[in-house]
């Protein structure tokens, strides 16, 4: 018994130090980040070599860098841009993937499991063999440098429709049976029964579009790299310039594009993880 508790405590001890060191190597670059970003510009990698104490803490503290990245760059643009795309985004997305994995899961009608089997296809085609054939399409529908070519591509999507199937199917038929002898139509069933009994689900969905909206890079650069919609992650690779890079601005950006979408997750982080635990993926 004794050797039992012993070996449980010693496993324990090196399950918990492997935890610890994983930790503090995911939070050191952003650590570094946040440092970098307060630092004089001059000295942001002038204590790199060798790692010392003035490494990640720095010696004088100075917010040019945000004022660069505010007042000289005009980042509030691309910010404020950013946020609206993903939060249109979240809202049709949502509606129609819902609606979508509603239809799979409660009606029948002909071609249902063909289609379904093209909705989970779309899944497995990587973005960079339809990025020449999409932007043919937004340019014939003068879509090109507006906020719609970042919008309407990203509503849809095999994932979230897959999600939502897979919650509505468990949910007893029994329960819009009684809504319908009742009287309610099927717009009442879905938005009064199901989707409050799919909140984590609905939770789970929207910080995946909002997450993937945010970080999206390639689609934006191709689709709307003008000035004016243009949005965060395409904005940041303005500050790599022809004759050097501007690290504290980069590093100013990057914590606040890092700050924002936190701000969206944690308060929502345990239906997150409810919908997540109880659709069948992973994180």
């Amino acid at each position: 018994m004794k050797k039992r508790t012993v070996k449980h405590v010693l496993f324990g001890t090196v399950q918990y130090g492997l935890m610890l060191f994983y930790a503090v190597f995911l939070v050191l670059p952003v650590f570094f980040s946040f440092m970098s970003s307060i630092r004089p510009s001059e000295e942001i990698f002038k204590y790199a070599s060798p790692f010392s104490l003035s490494t990640f803490i720095p010696r004088h503290i100075s917010l040019e860098s945000f004022r660069s990245l505010f007042v000289d760059y005009e980042f509030m643009k691309p910010l404020v841009n950013t946020v609206v795309v993903c939060a249109v985004t979240v809202v049709l997305g949502l509606a129609l993937n819902a609606l979508a994995g509603f239809a799979f899961a409660k009606f029948r009608f002909r071609g249902k499991h063909v289609l379904f089997l093209m909705v989970i296809l779309t899944m497995m085609i990587p973005f960079e063999a339809i990025a020449i054939p999409l932007y043919s399409l937004c340019h014939q529908l003068n879509m090109l440098n507006t906020k719609s070519a970042l919008i309407l591509p990203a509503v849809a999507n095999g994932t979230y429709i897959f999600l939502f199937k897979n919650a509505f199917e468990e949910i007893p038929d029994s329960l819009a049976e009684s809504a319908r002898i009742d009287g309610a139509s099927w717009l009442a069933v879905f938005t009064k029964i199901y989707i409050p009994l799919t909140k984590p689900i609905m939770v789970s969905a929207g910080l995946l579009i909002f997450f993937y909206q945010w970080q999206s890079f390639v689609w934006p650069l191709i689709a709307a790299n003008a000035p004016e919609v243009r949005v965060v992650q395409v904005a940041l690779s303005v500050f790599q310039q022809e004759n050097g890079t501007l690290w504290g601005e980069i590093f100013a950006a990057s914590v606040v594009t890092t700050v924002l979408p936190l701000m969206f997750f944690f308060p929502l982080q345990k239906y997150y993880k409810m919908g997540i635990s109880t659709s069948g993926m992973k994180e």
